[in-house]
């Protein structure tokens, strides 16, 4: 090994010595967030700095003072951003986020789900993620900033359960989504040994002319139906900062 690889050897031991100190001083001035509770900007702020430091330690065309810069710029616009919105409530908002209704005592909110970029099946499987198999027993379902989704059960779903009581509890199974966006699903209806006559029947029975007026259709192993029609947002209780 010559002298030239020895020193270009020593240069990447520095570089990389120089970008890990950047970034642990970085991370504790950012704080001790944990990665759900990121907002967006910050995870791919975060990226980011991680991306410019790697290029930083093995390129050796990007000089000290060039790589140090990048690391620096991106790491000091989050932990602003962050220290101003400490400032008050409405900054916040202007510069983070707030958290987002998607579903208000077991209805879907459709503006609120296009303003997200969420799907009804997004939403449906992050209810079943928090136990919440049918939309009907949601009482919320709130998008938080950090992504995560908060799901809060109507009162008479948290009341004591059978087990609790020693009672025989009957079976319920899944419930099937029969119904999504106006289209039927007439797999999950065969599934459940139900046919598109049938289910053309229960919405005419609720003066419903057309499945593309239903947002979501569930149905549970009694046969129950749940309906959630398109266009009828209930008013949004928006009390969350």
């Amino acid at each position: 090994m010559d002298v030239k690889e020895l020193l270009s050897d020593a240069d990447i031991i520095i570089r990389s010595i120089v970008s890990i100190v950047m970034l642990f001083i970085f991370t504790r001035l950012m704080g001790k967030k944990q990665i759900s509770q990121l907002s967006f900007f910050d995870y791919i702020a975060g990226i980011s700095i991680g991306s410019i430091a790697g290029e930083f330690t093995i390129n050796e065309d990007i000089s000290y003072i060039h790589g140090l810069i990048g690391i620096v710029v991106y790491s000091v616009i989050p932990i602003a951003i962050g220290y101003i919105s400490l400032k008050g409530i409405k900054l916040r908002k202007i510069l983070g986020d707030s958290p987002t209704i998607l579903i208000q005592d077991g209805k879907f909110i459709e503006k609120n789900l296009k303003k997200s970029k969420f799907t009804i099946n997004d939403v449906l499987e992050e209810c079943r993620l928090k136990g919440a198999f049918n939309i009907s027993a949601v009482e919320y379902a709130i998008l938080e900033t950090s992504g995560q989704v908060s799901v809060l059960l109507k009162p008479h779903e948290q009341m004591v359960t059978r087990k609790d009581l020693n009672i025989q509890a009957s079976y319920e199974g899944i419930i099937a989504d029969i119904i999504i966006d106006g289209k039927i699903i007439e797999d999950h209806l065969k599934l459940m040994n139900k046919d598109k006559d049938w289910l053309l029947k229960e919405l005419e029975k609720k003066s419903i002319k057309s499945p593309e007026e239903v947002f979501l259709a569930t149905m549970d192993s009694k046969g129950e139906v749940y309906i959630d029609l398109k266009n009828k947002d209930p008013k949004v209780l928006d009390v969350i900062e």
